[in-house]
């Protein structure tokens, strides 16, 4: 008897511990889907599993169990992607203790987007509630900026916004224009003509370039 009790108890956690495992199923149905990649479906059915689109169409039907939303007279359309923001990095651009997308110095390939995204941003939801779904979050700055990273725009933490990392290293490619030197603002310009300024950038540029080429050597 004490073994049967056993065998039942452990049959039943096994089966409480496959149902928390399930993926959450919710179906959307009954609204106008503008699928993008294909025809317009006027009024279909969406099947998300585990956050995943499992099937969509006119024809298709409801899982058991699942959640159902009602999408009658409203429109459904895939999420837009950010290519390039930073969002997530910068709360109020005048204010600097909100603002985290540059580190100390001109050459940061360390950087890494992901761990300065703040997951609690107010401009999240608003992007979000204009079609973004996902953003290429990057630092910005310098001969090489660092290390992006695409996020979802939903989730409480860094973690549960990443989707990927790290996607891109981000290269400002050189203009040759000189840096703004604060201790000369209130010297006199020194006076030159449009050639020599000309002459003046490209050699900055040609410089930064053989900068730029030496270090990704070295990486």
């Amino acid at each position: 008897m004490r073994h049967l009790s056993l065998t039942a108890a452990l049959a039943l956690s096994a089966g409480a511990l496959s149902a928390a495992e399930a993926p959450i199923v919710v179906v959307i149905k009954g609204a106008r889907l503008v699928t993008v990649s294909g025809a317009t479906i006027e009024k279909g059915t969406i099947v998300l599993s585990g956050g995943k689109i499992a099937a969509v169409g006119a024809d298709v039907s409801v899982p058991s169990g699942a959640r159902v939303i009602d999408g009658s007279g409203k429109t459904v359309y895939p999420g837009l992607i950010d290519g390039l923001t930073t969002l997530g990095l910068v709360e109020i651009g005048s204010v600097p203790g909100s603002v985290d997308t540059s580190e100390v110095g001109d050459v940061n390939p360390h950087a890494k987007a992901w761990i300065a995204v703040h997951a609690h941003s107010e401009l999240l939801p608003v992007a979000r509630a204009n079609g973004l779904t996902a953003a290429l979050a990057a630092p910005q700055g310098g001969l090489i900026s660092g290390q992006s990273a695409l996020i979802r725009l939903t989730g409480t933490t860094p973690d549960a916004l990443t989707v990927k990392t790290p996607v891109a290293m981000h290269i400002n490619y050189p203009t040759g224009r000189a840096p703004f030197d604060f201790t000369r603002m209130f010297e006199e310009p020194e006076l030159k003509t449009f050639e020599d300024r000309q002459k003046e950038k490209k050699k900055n540029q040609e410089k930064e370039l053989k900068r730029l080429a030496n270090l990704l050597e070295e990486a």
